[in-house]
């Protein structure tokens, strides 16, 4: 954790508006590297870790905004190498980079030069680094959601993707911050899985158990509650799609829309992230 703490402090809250790169565009660009991870099996820890490189080069060099999308796939692509070095230039995910504008060689200079630039170490901590280890610490959630559970958190943790002010936060409070967020919503809304709304499996869930607290080394206080809220106010937003709103936010769909998909269970759409008052989950006048 040492390491995640270490590089956060590269966070420049006005890297992005100081290259002419607006939040907006951001979202435009991760959705982009979302269409192409996906349907390619690039693993979602590629993905985290790809954004992450591209944040931190914003951060500390200038770029221009023209080039902004090709230096985010060759992130995804030195992302790719890094886990998994053996990973061919033949492959399915560099297939469907170079299926538009971008070719091979050029998607391979960014990626070495973002090597060049974030190196030597490239081995950065993304919230998937520590998600395993911290479900083993929830012993409290039962085996046979686990699956949902585990789904429900790669869907929270995308759409933190698109808060660049996350990008502060070390991986492992991110991390344990989605936690924190999934534990309230399944005692607020976990009788869509059986019982009633006053009398379910997870009426009495506690928020933040001390397993959870000596293992990721974050308390119950309001930087946990902070990151929480804010995976909450992502996952409000998605509601809108299935309300079908005309100001549904168009960013988000990569995200919906690969979460929809049967590989997923189609979690996107599944009660306990659409039948949801934030502000009754993140009350916080609520007594455990």
């Amino acid at each position: 954790m040492d390491k995640d703490d270490e590089n956060v402090k590269h966070f420049n809250p006005n890297g992005l508006l100081r290259t002419g790169i607006c939040f907006g565009f951001r979202q435009i660009v991760i959705g982009t590297l979302l269409r192409v991870q996906f349907p390619s099996n690039a693993s979602n820890e590629a993905l985290h870790l790809a954004v992450t490189y591209a944040d931190r080069f914003i951060w500390t060099q200038e770029t221009n905004p023209l080039g902004y999308g090709s230096m985010a796939h060759g992130a995804l692509w030195l992302a790719v190498k890094v886990l998994t070095p053996e990973t061919p230039v033949t492959c399915p995910l560099m297939e469907a980079m170079t299926s538009g504008y971008l070719t091979v060689e050029e998607i391979e200079e960014w990626a070495e030069y973002l090597r060049l630039n974030l190196g030597p170490d490239l081995h950065y901590p993304t919230p998937h680094s520590y998600l395993d280890k911290f479900l083993k610490e929830s012993c409290d959630l039962p085996a046979y959601h686990i699956k949902l559970i585990i789904r429900v958190c790669h869907y929270l943790l995308d759409l933190g993707l698109m808060e660049h002010d996350l990008g502060r936060r070390p991986a492992y409070l991110r991390c344990a911050g989605m936690i924190y967020f999934l534990r309230r919503l399944l005692r607020f809304t976990g009788h869509v899985l059986g019982g009633s709304p006053s009398q379910h499996e997870y009426t009495a869930l506690s928020y933040w158990p001390l397993e959870l607290e000596r293992c990721s080394g974050c308390k119950e206080d309001e930087n946990l509650k902070e990151v929480a809220s804010t995976y909450g106010r992502l996952l409000e937003e998605t509601k809108k799609y299935q309300q079908q709103c005309a100001q549904s936010p168009l960013v988000f769909m990569p995200i919906v829309e690969k979460y929809l998909d049967r590989v997923y269970g189609g979690v996107a759409a599944h009660p306990l992230v659409t039948d949801f008052e934030l502000e009754k989950v993140m009350c916080p006048n609520e007594e455990e």
